[in-house]
């Protein structure tokens, strides 16, 4: 469902990962999300590690959106009718043994579904993204009580990529 770019956990031997979220789950029925990690360079030769996740209370979620910070924390924000539930974990195990519970942080209310998010780089910003807006938060903090900064990203009836770009420029697809 998502991607992300982010420092690697402690099972993989490179500086920068990929971040391969499989979070999506339209009838709410898996028993847990995986989140595959391998190196960032092309000359890795070594096979994703997994991070096994559950949601808390046996409830299951369809999530679309993946946030990797670089202190390792990892929130994974559910797509709800009018906005997201978001789960945070520090430093998921990722030895692919026994699934990891994700606490429940936040509930967003943004009056459209989350599909997709990205953090940038140096972490001071992060971005949620519907299919007409995306909601923007800046500082070192975060605060879900904040207001975000409204984009508008038009009309994009499959919208759901978006990332920062090096210079700090919102990409969408």
């Amino acid at each position: 469902e998502d991607l992300a770019a982010g420092p690697c956990p402690d099972t993989v031997d490179a500086e920068s990962c990929i971040w391969i979220g499989d979070i999506g789950e339209a009838d709410e029925t898996r028993s847990d999300l995986v989140l595959w990690v391998v190196p960032a360079s092309t000359q890795a030769r070594e096979d994703a590690v997994a991070c096994r996740l559950v949601f808390p209370e046996g409830k299951q979620h369809d999530a679309e959106a993946l946030l990797v910070w670089p202190d390792r924390t990892v929130r994974v924000v559910t797509k709800e009718d009018d906005g997201a539930k978001v789960f945070r974990i520090s430093a998921p195990a990722c030895d692919g043994g026994a699934a990891q519970t994700l606490p429940r942080e936040a509930e967003l209310a943004l009056g459209e579904q989350v599909t997709g998010g990205a953090v940038s780089p140096d972490g001071a910003q992060f971005v949620l993204r519907g299919l007409s807006s995306a909601w923007l938060w800046t500082g070192c903090t975060i605060d879900w009580g904040a207001q975000p900064t409204l984009v508008d990203l038009g009309d994009q009836p499959q919208g759901e990529a978006i990332t920062f770009a090096n210079d700090g420029t919102l990409v969408t697809t």
